[in-house]
């Protein structure tokens, strides 16, 4: 079953041109930021025009031969005026807020089914500038590998693995967690894939 992005928006009466997005309405790494207080300052959606949200679009992710079923169990990022997410085919998208309109799509790893079941992107990213260069840069974790993507473009700039590599046929950890950004240092945590075997979970921090 795949599983479909819905965006809300709010019928606006006077016909002009949509301005770009303002920094308060960004949810630029999971829970908001890093510290994930799931609280954004945006006012525009208030419980006296609730009731006029309406889909402005939907995006269902398409399979990919040879790859998990494309699910989207990760959490939307948005920055600017685009959309950011990964579905358990392992690829990762960038999308138009304004129409869902794919910007751009990369293929990250993913794991094969041996005792667990195959796995692709379960991890929300988290979008933000370089800390040397200002570029905007998104860090999507894979099954196993944590990549460095550019914003624009979707290419990659550097990738990781995140744990230990397993053993041939065994599974040991996978990338549950989400990447948190936070002065110039991506915090990233792994667990279980899916208890067979029951390994220790870990965390690892990196320089952005």
């Amino acid at each position: 079953m795949r599983h479909p992005i819905w965006i809300l928006g709010l019928v606006i009466a006077a016909a002009l041109p949509a301005p770009a997005l303002a920094a308060s309405t960004d949810w630029p790494q999971y829970l908001h930021g890093p510290q994930h207080a799931s609280v954004s300052t945006a006012t525009a959606i208030t419980t006296a025009n609730a009731a006029s949200l309406h889909q402005l679009w939907h995006f269902t992710p398409q399979a990919v031969s040879g790859k998990p079923a494309p699910k989207l169990e990760a959490s939307p990022t948005v920055v600017g005026t685009r959309v950011y997410i990964g579905s358990e085919a392992g690829v990762f998208y960038a999308l138009s807020t304004a129409t869902g309109a794919v910007a751009w799509k990369r293929q990250l790893d993913v794991q094969a089914a041996s005792t667990c079941g195959a796995d692709g992107i379960s991890a929300t990213a988290a979008v933000v500038p370089d800390p040397t260069t200002g570029a905007l840069t998104v860090y999507a974790a894979g099954a196993r590998d944590l990549y460095a993507l550019n914003a624009s473009t979707g290419a990659v700039i550097w990738k990781t693995m995140i744990g230990p590599a397993d053993p041939p046929m065994v599974d040991g950890s996978y990338n549950w967690a989400s990447p948190t950004v936070v002065a110039g240092h991506i915090y990233m945590g792994l667990a279980s894939r899916c208890d067979t075997p029951l390994i220790q979970g870990g965390d690892r921090k990196s320089v952005v």
